[in-house]
């Protein structure tokens, strides 16, 4: 699920204009100011890089969990560290639709949490 979403919120980056702002207005002057950490960059690379970089953390976490998952899935479900830190991550992505997002990713970043804890406490039970 996570590689999933990862993966069509990286499409919707660089081949679309889904998170392009409604005014064309906004994103000329993204184009043209910096952030007050650095003048190398524009506020619009910034969107853009931080869209994928996001993109492919979930992407990640999602294959690997996957991979995990497929090729020693008692060792990963009977880890004292791995099965939380994915879970620790999810939650954190939760927060984040929660907070900052929209319904959308919420709602499928909860059904992956919501999978990934079911499985483990099926696998360990």
């Amino acid at each position: 699920m996570l590689l999933l979403l990862g993966s069509c919120h990286l499409v919707l980056t660089f081949f679309s204009q889904k998170f392009y702002p409604r005014q064309a207005e906004t994103r000329q002057q993204m184009e043209q100011d910096s952030p007050v950490l650095t003048r190398e960059s524009t506020v619009w690379q910034g969107w853009v890089g931080n869209h994928a970089s996001h993109s492919a953390g979930m992407m990640f976490v999602g294959a690997n969990t996957l991979a995990l998952g497929l090729q020693s899935f008692d060792r990963y479900t009977h880890s004292p560290v791995l099965p939380w830190l994915t879970l620790g991550v999810c939650g954190f992505y939760v927060f984040l639709a929660q907070r900052y997002w929209f319904w959308a990713p919420l709602v499928g970043l909860m059904v992956a949490t919501g999978c990934l804890l079911a499985s483990w406490v099926l696998a360990r039970g």
